[in-house]
């Protein structure tokens, strides 16, 4: 339960400042992108979201365990310790193993981490709007 209120206080942030900073982890940033036509396979693809991650493990933002303090109980430290749980689980898990992030993507586990975002888990995001042909 705790960890999908991080993961809620991860999309929240993205959607309020378009980047959640996690500590010991990195930065998410969302990229909006237009509307387009593929004129070849007569497609309109939807205006939507994406997400990209900078590893970036010394830097620092407690703002989400502020945020999730505030919004969910218990103390500050209780959800910066959640967030630090994620980044160790990803950083010190064996080469190989994914870490989920259910609606961001997952995570190839590992000393450097490789986000890879999955583009139906952004529904959320994107409105769930069709490709209309």
């Amino acid at each position: 339960m705790q960890q999908e209120l991080v993961i809620y206080g991860i999309k929240n942030q993205l959607l309020e400042r378009s980047y959640s900073v996690v500590p010991g982890l990195g930065v998410f940033m969302l990229k909006k992108y237009p509307a387009r036509i593929d004129l070849k396979r007569e497609i309109i693809h939807p205006p939507g979201y994406s997400i990209d991650f900078f590893n970036a493990p010394s830097i620092s933002d407690y703002l989400i365990a502020w945020q999730l303090a505030n919004n969910f109980g218990r103390d500050f430290n209780f959800w910066f310790g959640q967030l630090e749980a994620i980044a160790k689980s990803v950083r010190n898990g064996n080469q190989g193993e994914y870490y989920e992030l259910e609606g961001l993507g997952r995570f190839k586990c590992g000393n450097e981490p490789v986000f890879e975002l999955s583009g139906k888990n952004l529904s959320w995001l994107n409105g769930g709007l069709p490709i209309v042909k």
